[in-house]
């Protein structure tokens, strides 16, 4: 459909775009020469309607979803997501963002964060992890 075509239709008639996840990136990825780099994103994504009739966000990585607490928990089948699971794990869409900017840059895969792993591939030094 064109847009003149759309110019005689209310916004009931039309078809309505939602987002359902959002990638968060660390500082530096368009530029980072890490071959495994999608491994440091973090998504956010839409898990349904709670019970109070919001929408509840989950923020992921891995397969662990990040909790109310900052701590990251396995994400259980969703027949084994009980109250308890859903309260700490979900979130508004705003608040999942928030969460997911605020710890991207700090996860670590062996050992390394993202910055660190394109310090040591530059050749610049960087600690050895423990």
């Amino acid at each position: 459909m064109t847009a003149d075509q759309h110019a005689g239709l209310s916004n009931a008639d039309l078809p309505e775009v939602v987002a359902s996840e959002y990638r968060v990136l660390p500082t530096g990825y368009a530029d980072s020469p890490l071959v495994d780099k999608f491994h440091f994103e973090i998504r956010v994504v839409w898990r349904g309607q709670q019970t109070d009739g919001s929408d509840g966000w989950a923020v992921l990585w891995g397969g662990r979803c990040l909790n109310s607490d900052g701590a990251w928990e396995w994400e259980p089948n969703p027949s084994s997501r009980d109250d308890d699971f859903l309260g700490r794990c979900r979130f508004s869409r705003e608040e999942a963002i928030h969460r997911a900017v605020a710890v991207v840059d700090t996860m670590t895969m062996n050992g390394r964060t993202f910055a660190e792993w394109n310090r040591r591939l530059a050749g610049q030094s960087v600690e050895t992890p423990r």
